[in-house]
């Protein structure tokens, strides 16, 4: 971990700084955790209110996050400001030495550059390409010729089927599977790409083999147990949490979060910046630079106002029953 000016961080990740530019951070941690040194961030409104308690020395925020804390990076996705902060402050772990493990198997057509490092039992298949230091970890797959950029890191057991492209500084945890639907040994028409700066957390599934390539564009972040179907198409910068299903030759355009447990149909087009509310279920194709939740998915506004409706209707039953009573009443006292 280094330290660096809050200028210099700002000017990293293309942030405004409001306060103290020439504050020192060399540490990052969640707002409760934060000490003196530290840079948080807060995304959610929800949160605005521990800000008070913050020890934090300066904060990311978002452009529409009003607040008296300083200093602060202001961001139109403090997310993605957050993530790569991450790793300018922290680093990439270390991993073992370069050079090729005794127990990994390696076909004669492999090419190697420089400073990478295979780790025992890993299996890379003909004609395979990977760049200057990456790390691949035990257990993992690496199907025939797939590509892998430079500073790439695999971890364990991760699956890559044939033919798949993975950029630059790319990181997979473990468990995640790359792999195809085709059957064995039928030619693959489609691949799986996946652009500069992508992050997988640990059991992914990317399936490809679909009608179009299936595509993960540079700078998007996807987290633990995110299952993507063949031919979706994933903008730059992306933000996908936890358990979220994306359908068959989905698209999502830059910039779409999408919270966990969200479930998008297939063929649906999300545009970018959009943001949608967890455990949503969207069938249709949704507008960007808005927010949306529910099942289906609409407007928040809409959605929010729908749940305060719906509070109400054990109230109006009572009412209408009361209703019915007082005329059944009058019906009695006047036949």
């Amino acid at each position: 971990m280094h330290s660096i000016s809050l200028r210099q961080l700002g000017e990293l990740l293309r942030a405004e700084v409001l306060g103290d530019a020439d504050i020192q951070i060399h540490g990052i941690s969640g707002i409760e955790e934060a000490e003196a040194g530290d840079i948080s961030f807060v995304a959610n409104p929800k949160y605005v209110a521990r800000i008070r308690a913050c020890r934090a020395s300066a904060l990311i925020v978002g452009r529409d996050l009003v607040t008296d804390f300083r200093p602060l990076l202001v961001t139109d996705d403090p997310y993605l400001a957050f993530t790569r902060a991450l790793k300018l402050l922290l680093g990439e772990t270390s991993v073992r030495d370069s050079g090729i493990h005794e127990r990994a198997i390696v076909a004669p057509t492999v090419r190697l550059g420089e400073g990478v490092s295979i780790m025992a039992n890993a299996l890379i298949e003909d004609n395979v390409e990977i760049g200057d230091r990456s790390s691949i970890y035990p257990g993992t797959f690496i199907g025939e010729g797939s590509r892998i950029g430079q500073d790439a890191v695999l971890y364990p057991n991760v699956t890559i089927c044939p033919n798949t492209i993975i950029g630059n500084n790319v990181i997979i945890h473990g468990g995640t599977r790359l792999i195809s639907k085709q059957a064995p040994g039928q030619a693959l028409s489609t691949r799986i790409i996946l652009g500069d700066d992508v992050e997988f957390g640990a059991n992914v599934t990317v399936t490809g083999g679909g009608t179009r390539d299936t595509v993960i564009s540079r700078g998007t972040k996807i987290d633990n147990l995110v299952g993507i179907r063949a031919g979706a198409q994933l903008g730059e910068n992306c933000i996908i949490v936890a358990q979220v299903t994306v359908g068959e030759d989905v698209t999502l355009e830059e910039r779409v979060t999408l919270a966990g447990q969200v479930v998008v149909a297939p063929g649906v087009t999300i545009g970018a910046h959009a943001m949608v509310g967890a455990k949503s279920y969207v069938e249709e194709n949704l507008a960007g630079k808005q927010a949306y939740s529910g099942s289906p998915a609409q407007s928040h506004g809409q959605e929010r106002r729908l749940h305060v409706y719906l509070r109400r209707v054990p109230d109006l039953q009572k009412r209408i029953s009361d209703l019915e009573e007082q005329v059944q009443h009058q019906d009695k006292e006047n036949p």
